[in-house]
């Protein structure tokens, strides 16, 4: 029988382009017993496509993802045989609950960004750091239905009004009149949630009262 590995992401810490990354690591340790990504409503919409995952709505209160992260975790290790725990997160709070799991007898594999601290780092059995290679997302949030004709329709803007930025809501407008596409009967509800969940080929920028959008890079 395989070694039982529970994966706990801080979805408000750890971006959704490293989900396919997360999975595969997760499982060369093992059978994964639990895998949930935890935050607020817009981090949670990110992952809605990481289909390995289950969500969990954490709210919308300060630190309200790190102390439901830590109740569920240690519940989970407490009453379930896991042999070991992956903690997704940048965040050197979580150092506090790796050092309490790994007091339990379990093996602890931290995972997060070059910006993690060595605190955190140093809480865990061993630590993977995200973003040394290509990011790993699930086809569907790699490459969305919606974005070629989003693309095409940022660059038509560009050439034909001579500006790397378009206006959020002329993107809206223009994606409704020529593709029929009314952003609210998605799951992500509004261009904003759609785009920033996309941040390897959007770039959003306030100017004033309104948000453009423009190409990070010149997706194939």
């Amino acid at each position: 029988m395989s070694d039982l590995v529970a994966v706990f992401v801080d979805g408000d810490n750890v971006p959704s382009s490293f989900a396919g990354r997360i999975v595969r690591i997760a499982r060369s340790l093992g059978r994964l017993s639990v895998a949930k990504v935890y935050g607020n409503k817009q981090t949670i919409e990110c992952w809605r496509d990481a289909f390995s995952f289950q969500l969990v709505y954490s709210g919308d209160g300060k630190n309200a993802t790190d102390v439901l992260i830590a109740v569920e975790a240690t519940d989970h290790v407490l009453t379930n045989p896991v042999q070991s725990v992956v903690m997704c997160s940048s965040d050197a709070d979580f150092s506090h609950l790796a050092r309490y799991i790994r007091s339990k007898g379990i093996n602890v594999v931290g995972m997060g960004e070059d910006k993690t601290k060595a605190q955190m780092r140093h809480a865990c059995s061993e630590f993977q750091l995200l973003g040394n290679e290509p990011s790993e997302t699930p086809k569907s949030s790699r490459a969305s239905d919606l974005d070629p004709n989003v693309i095409a329709m940022i660059r038509k803007h560009q050439v034909e009004s001579n500006s790397s930025a378009m206006p959020m809501s002329t993107l809206g407008s223009k994606m409704y009149q020529v593709h029929k596409v009314k952003i609210s009967d998605t799951s992500h509800k509004t261009w904003r949630a759609y785009l920033e969940c996309r941040p390897d080929v959007y770039r959003l920028k306030q100017i004033g009262s309104k948000m453009t959008v423009s190409l990070r890079q010149s997706p194939n």
